[in-house]
Formats: structure tokens, sequence, C-alpha cells
């Protein structure tokens, strides 16, 4: 599995170049991105996928296992977790 999440519209760094940008870019593009991948595991009787972290970007994580509920309503997957900084509730929506 890998997850990929941002935040809409990001800032543009003023430079082209990533090696060139600021203290404050780099700051800004590190808090509204997430992004890790692993294998993952679900616990269907107790609605929980459990994510195993193999890589992504914040290495505290890597090696260990992130625990999501999750659950179906009418074309959704429904995925939630609670964090030090909060509640996360991510939503899927089937396309035919």
């Amino acid at each position: 599995m890998s997850a990929q999440l941002m935040r809409p519209e990001p800032i543009p760094f003023a430079s082209s170049d990533d090696l060139q940008a600021t203290k404050d870019e780099t700051d800004r593009a590190w808090r509204n991105y997430a992004g890790y991948w692993g294998t993952f595991s679900v616990d269907a009787k107790n609605r929980i996928v459990t994510h195993h972290i193999e890589g992504g970007w914040f290495p505290n994580w890597i090696g260990t296992n992130q625990e999501r509920s999750f659950r179906f309503s009418q074309d959704k997957l429904i995925l939630e977790a609670d964090y030090s900084a909060g509640h996360a509730k991510l939503v899927w929506q089937k396309i035919n």
C-alpha cells in the first residue's frame, strides 16, 4: 500500500530548484504533506486495517504498525484514526 496525502492548493516555492528552498518553504511543505508505504493486513471482524510502514516522510513511523478503523458507507470507504495532533478521517469514493 502507499498513501500520499497533502493539503489542497500548496504554495509554490520561489525557485523551481528545490535545493534553493528557504527554511520557511521547506517547513511549510513538510507540514502539509504525509506519505508512506508498506504492506497491510485486515482484521475484518474488528474492522481494522493495519499499515505496516516500510518507508516514508516521517522516519519515526518506519518499522511501525499504524492502525485505522474502516467502514463502508454506500460507495465510500472510510478510514479513521486518532493521533497526538487530533482525529483524522479519510474518505474514498468509488467512481464507476
